[in-house]
């Protein structure tokens, strides 16, 4: 059992090998990204923005103290019934449309129909490097793709020219570069919106280490193949001097 699951590793450590060496021969011709691009909206999201109220506006303020001073300084009482029942019918009017914004803004709430998630997934090479990115953004402000941005995307690029460097900013939790190495992800948040982003870049020589189980496994393989002869051939020459000191003793 461990003989065999030794032979799959070394195996997989080969198809590894095999695939980082040939895209680092690839990567010096063309750069490649292959980009996804999907979009969430209603119940298919996991709110992480809070719910921004839109009937706070200056229909909703309450007037009744001002209109009653008003009230005060008028001396007919004709007038002040009239504006009494103007007032108490537009303000009836008033709180029946709150009440239905209200309503249709809980509907909003309760199916996330005021958020819109969008998630982008990268991966590709050039020079040298292969490099994997994930940005995750939810937001208020609504993105009407065209059809054919959303799925899968490859772009090319011949003679590629070296990866730009994700710059440092306020929003980063993580960033470190050097070398043929990079990591950064950042976090932007905000009442109206919240973004993810995360970049990873590595050189493919790093995979080099997964040659050295094949090699492993071929030095061994060929040092058991020569030793298979071995104790036949002791046996042969034990037999062969057993008979010369029978020979010199007759």
């Amino acid at each position: 059992m461990k003989r065999r699951a030794w032979n799959i590793f070394c195996a997989l450590s080969l198809l590894i090998f095999a695939t980082a060496a040939t895209l680092f021969v690839r990567s010096w011709l063309v750069r490649e990204n292959f980009r996804r691009n999907a979009v969430y909206e209603g119940l298919n999201q996991i709110r992480e923005v809070n719910f921004q109220p839109g009937f706070t506006n200056i229909y909703t303020v309450d007037s009744s103290d001002d209109f009653a001073e008003t009230l005060k300084r008028d001396p007919n009482p004709r007038v002040r019934a009239s504006m009494q029942r103007a007032h108490e019918f537009f303000e009836s009017i008033r709180k029946k449309q709150i009440r239905e914004w209200k309503e249709e803004e809980d509907t909003r709430e309760r199916t996330m129909a005021d958020i819109q998630t969008r998630v982008t997934q990268t991966f590709g090479w050039s020079r040298g490097t292969v490099a994997f990115g994930n940005s995750y953004s939810q937001s208020h402000l609504f993105w009407q793709p065209a059809p054919w941005e959303i799925g899968w995307q490859r772009l090319t690029e011949k003679w590629p020219a070296p990866w730009i460097a994700v710059p440092a900013s306020p929003s980063n939790l993580v960033h470190f570069s050097w070398g043929g190495f990079e990591l950064a992800y950042s976090v932007d948040e905000d009442p109206r919106w919240i973004a993810r982003d995360l970049w990873v870049r590595l050189p493919l020589w790093l995979f080099l280490i997964f040659a050295v189980p094949p090699l492993l496994w071929w030095r061994k393989q060929r040092r058991n193949a020569h030793s298979r002869g071995f104790p036949v051939q002791e046996a042969e020459k034990n037999a062969q001097s057993s008979q010369r000191h029978k020979d010199h003793e007759e």
